[in-house]
């Protein structure tokens, strides 16, 4: 709904001038009042340097939100700027696991998949990439699934794409990485792995090898690419402090999930071909830069050109991080002669590898529209120096690994330290010994356990491997009892992205309200029918929801959605408690090795929201003056919302 986005950039609530708090943070009424970008940047400033002085830099936390575009200052600028690590962003719950995983057992973040080449064979594997939120999933899965000889999805949830495939395997929840090994160990017992690639670009002759025991060494493995310096360090029990962070670290893995996906394209001979799965493919731009490129991946370039005035003050958002390293006397660039550069000089630099300014680059791209970047690639292999191949664009390039595209050294091989697609991953063998095993040394229950004490049980995380969720049926069935259903989250809803959007009265019209699925079977059971407000509660809160019916989850299971809250409750937190179904998520079970939160796969109860057990006797959540949340498309909160601000009383 790009007519939204107007919404977006012009709500009446958006805050478009610097504004001060001149009233203490318990006063009811803040006080807010406008003050000058010069006056905001000094007061920043001032404050940060009197916190960094009196504790040092780690003091100060910054957080960011998903990587739209230009609101990354906390993921780059910022940790620099205050010298500390303190940072909190979304990756682990994002992309994190898979780029964790292909970065220490293959290449980083090849869990791509090619875009234009259509597979004779599609595998969606638990997404909804039809109605994700890249610019070109959503059509390029569409045609792929309809023109490939063979379409699978493995998902717990039947998708309306799900609909349409040969074989939808509708696994249980958290089951994943026992899927994926035995999709393996069928491969392998009958032979249909790539014999070539498995040779020549894995470490699995080495595993097969008699009389081969556990490479030795503390950094890394020596094999045929030479001796390379492992430098990933992973999260041991060690790093906890006395009164410090309360996670365990629990043998729930999306690591070792994705790492068996990575294992599978791999062995089959699908990684970096066509059709298969893909590293990162460019323009000239590098990765990091894309937010100036329009999404290169199915072919094409453009530029992300501003298209709509900003209202009132509101400033880039890297003119901000370079105003604020001015006011801290601190050079945002390298170039001693121009340490602040302005927005232009900002964006020249990005572009520099063009031969072009910004300026003149968006009117060749208004002129001329997306460049071809595989024609672009093309021209750098016929010698044209206009060619993008020189300064990074790798488009419609394959089998990179055989090219030395991948590794700093340029020489053939994967960006591991053995060069080869590790199967047995020397990373793991480096960190994870029996002496180092945070799990082993926590609980003395696992000495005696046959499949973990020892080498083999440390062996079982160096491989690719599966093991029952903490919290589900198979290692939790006394909890069965009082939370009978298996909670699971995230799923995509078209008219939202995650936290965003429920601001907006075109998206708020067409969802007004959280959902919670329920298999017909399962509502009837416990006594509620379609468009009932319901409880959904653990051993860590409860929220309410709205039934929505639904057969193609299985029986026993329940989908909420998750991320909500109530833009037009005005009140701390605008009622995220209410129906945020992170509220519910165990805080102290985590991912073993990249801290993943447990999102999936956790017991809760459901029972009908009445007025006898609700807040206000109102089986509607409320804010805490007892007035309801926006429940329908024809509440007058929406209209209110609809009046556009471009600042100024325009």
């Amino acid at each position: 709904m790009p007519q939204s986005s107007l919404q977006a950039a012009y709500h009446p609530d958006r805050v478009l001038y610097p504004m001060k708090r001149t009233n203490p943070k318990d006063a009811p009424d803040p006080g807010w009042v406008r003050i000058t970008w010069d006056e905001a940047y000094s007061t920043m400033a001032e404050n940060y340097q009197e916190l960094i002085d009196k504790y040092g830099g780690e003091t100060i936390m910054m957080m960011s939100g998903t990587s739209r575009c230009w609101c990354m200052g906390a993921y780059g600028v910022f940790p620099l700027l205050f010298q500390s690590p303190n940072r909190v962003t979304p990756y682990q719950v994002c992309k994190g696991p898979r780029h964790f995983a292909t970065l220490m057992q293959s290449s980083y973040a090849f869990s791509w998949q090619a875009t234009v080449d259509k597979p004779r064979v599609m595998v969606r594997w638990g997404g909804s990439t039809e109605m994700s939120n890249y610019d070109d999933s959503c059509r390029m899965t569409v045609d792929s699934a309809k023109e490939a000889d063979a379409f699978i999805t493995v998902d717990p949830r039947l998708s309306n794409l799900g609909r349409e495939s040969t074989i939808w395997q509708h696994l249980y929840p958290q089951t994943d990485g026992a899927l994926a090994l035995s999709w393996i160990h069928v491969v392998i017992e009958n032979k249909l792995y790539d014999e070539l690639f498995v040779k020549r670009w894995t470490d699995a002759p080495f595993l097969v090898c008699e009389e081969m025991g556990p490479t030795p060494g503390p950094m890394g493995a020596k094999m045929q690419a030479g001796f390379f310096q492992t430098m990933t360090r992973l999260v041991c029990e060690s790093d906890l402090k006395e009164d410090g962070s309360p996670f365990r670290l629990m043998c729930w893995d999306a690591i070792q999930n994705s790492r068996a996906l990575d294992t599978l394209v791999g062995i089959t001979g699908n990684w970096d071909t066509p059709a298969g799965n893909r590293g990162g493919t460019t323009s000239f731009l590098r990765t990091i830069d894309v937010n100036f490129g329009g999404n290169v991946n199915m072919g094409g370039m453009g530029l992300n050109v501003q298209c709509v005035e900003r209202p009132g003050e509101v400033e880039y958002d890297p003119v901000f991080n370079i105003k604020l390293h001015e006011a801290m006397g601190r050079p945002f660039s390298d170039d001693p002669k121009n340490p602040y550069p302005t927005e232009e000089e900002y964006c020249d630099w990005f572009v520099r590898a063009s031969g072009m300014t910004w300026k003149q680059m968006v009117e060749k791209f208004q002129k001329d529209g997306w460049w071809d970047c595989k024609a672009m690639t093309l021209k750098s292999l016929e010698g044209d120096p206009e060619g993008w191949l020189d300064a990074g664009g790798t488009w419609g390039l394959y089998r990179r690994y055989q090219l030395g595209m991948l590794r700093p050294d340029k020489k053939p091989g994967l960006t591991t330290p053995t060069g080869k697609l590790e199967i047995w991953s020397t990373v793991m063998e480096t960190f994870y010994t029996d002496e180092t095993d945070p799990l082993y040394n926590a609980d003395e229950k696992y000495h005696d356990d046959p499949d973990y004490a020892g080498v083999e049980g440390h062996a079982r995380d160096i491989l690719p491997d599966w093991r029952p969720a903490p919290l589900g049926r198979a290692a939790a069935p006394e909890m069965e009892a009082e939370y009978p259903f298996i909670c699971n989250t995230g799923r995509r809803i078209p008219v939202y992205f995650h936290s965003e959007h429920r601001q907006l009265p075109w998206c708020r019209e067409q969802w007004p309200v959280p959902r919670i699925e329920m298999h017909p079977a399962d509502a009837e059971k416990v006594g509620v029918k379609q468009g009932d407000w319901v409880w959904i509660e653990n051993e860590n809160g409860k929220i309410r929801q709205v039934v929505d019916l639904y057969e193609g989850i299985e029986p026993g299971v329940v989908n909420c959605e998750h991320q909500w809250w109530y833009p037009e409750l005005n009140q701390m937190g605008h009622g995220f408690e209410l129906s945020g179904v992170n509220c519910l998520v165990y805080r102290d079970v985590r991912d073993r090795h990249s801290a993943s939160s447990y999102l999936r796969a956790y017991p809760v109860k459901v029972y009908k929201a009445t007025p006898e057990n609700s807040p206000f006797n109102n089986p509607v959540p409320c804010g805490e003056d007892g007035k309801e949340i926006i429940t329908a498309g024809n509440d007058p909160r929406l209209k209110e919302w609809a009046v556009l601000n471009y600042g100024e009383g325009e």
